[in-house]
């Protein structure tokens, strides 16, 4: 099973890859930077305060769960978002402009929790 799933990275990678296109219309900046907005920012900002200021818990696991909210949209979301027409130009621009600028965010709340 492990031999079977060791490509699958980098086939969903090179799948993502494939189809970026760097010319972005306005609609798909909007609603890229809407998409970005709430998964790099506004979803680990609203689990910190619930995590840490309503309930209080701000030990090892509380620190995952935020860092793991602020991670990049998945590829393989993407590619089944893709394949069944949702928007296929946003569904491959969000992990492709996600990941890179996650780790970033990845990295300034890494230092603001620790």
């Amino acid at each position: 099973l492990s031999q079977l799933a060791a490509p699958f990275s980098i086939i969903a990678l090179l799948a993502i890859g494939m189809q970026i296109d760097m010319k972005v219309d306005r609609t798909l900046i909007t609603n890229l930077l809407t998409g970005l907005f709430f998964k790099l920012i506004l979803a680990p900002a609203l689990l910190y305060l619930f995590m840490w200021q309503v309930l209080g818990v701000q030990d090892t696991i509380a620190k995952v769960c935020i860092l793991g909210a602020a991670i990049g949209s998945m590829n393989a979301v993407s590619i089944v978002a893709a394949e069944l027409g949702l928007d296929p130009k946003l569904a491959v621009a969000m992990p492709a402009l996600g990941i890179p600028l996650s780790v970033v965010s990845l990295l300034l709340i890494d230092f603001l929790l620790f």
